[in-house]
C-alpha cells in the first residue's frame, strides 16, 4: 500500500468501527479496491474539514451534517467532531428509535460496537433536509420578535405604567 493511503487510513481510523475498518482494509486488497480507496479518501476530506464543537451551534437546522452512523434502527448523525479535532465527544442528531433528539455523542463508544457501521454513501446535508427527508418535518418560520409596543397599543402601555415612570 502507498504512504499516502496509509495516512489516509490512519486519520479516519478513529472515526470508523473496528469492524467495518477492517473489511476496509481488506477490500483495499480485493477487486472492489477503487471503491474502498475512494470511501476512505472521501471521509478523509469530510472529516477534515469538518466543523469543531459550537463552531454551529447557532446555526440551528441550518447546521450541516457531515457523518452518519447506523446500527439496526438506531442513527446517529454527526454535525461537529471534538473541539481537538478528535472523537471523545461529538455533537448530532440521535435516534435510537424513540425520535430525535440533539445531544453529545461519544465516538469512541461507536466505534467499539461491533454493530455499528459508518455510512459509506453518506452527502453532507442540513440537519433541516435530514429532518425533512426522514421524519416529514418541515422547517418551522421563524416567528418575528416583538417587543411590547407591538403587542400592546401605545394607550395600554401607558396605562400599565409603572408609578416611578421607569420601564423593564
Amino acid at each position: 500500500m502507498r504512504l499516502s493511503m496509509l495516512r489516509t487510513i490512519e486519520a479516519v481510523r478513529p472515526f470508523i468501527p473496528s469492524l467495518q475498518m477492517r473489511t476496509m482494509e481488506s477490500g483495499l486488497r480485493g477487486e472492489e479496491r477503487g471503491f474502498f480507496r475512494e470511501a476512505f479518501r472521501e471521509l478523509e476530506a469530510t472529516i477534515a474539514t469538518m466543523p469543531v464543537t459550537y463552531e454551529q451551534s447557532e446555526l440551528g437546522n441550518d447546521a450541516v451534517v457531515h457523518l452518519h452512523y447506523f446500527m439496526g434502527g438506531a442513527d446517529w448523525w454527526i454535525t461537529e467532531k471534538d473541539k481537538d479535532g478528535g472523537t471523545p465527544q461529538a455533537f448530532g442528531l440521535v435516534d435510537l428509535g424513540h425520535g430525535p433528539e440533539l445531544g453529545y455523542i461519544s465516538i469512541d463508544e461507536l466505534v467499539q460496537s461491533p454493530d455499528v457501521n459508518i455510512d459509506l454513501h453518506w452527502k453532507p446535508i442540513t440537519l433541516a433536509a435530514l429532518k425533512a427527508k426522514r421524519y416529514g418535518q418541515k422547517p418551522k418560520a421563524e416567528r418575528p420578535r416583538l417587543g411590547v409596543e407591538v403587542v400592546l397599543k401605545p394607550e395600554e402601555i401607558a396605562a400599565l405604567a409603572p408609578a416611578n415612570g421607569v420601564y423593564h
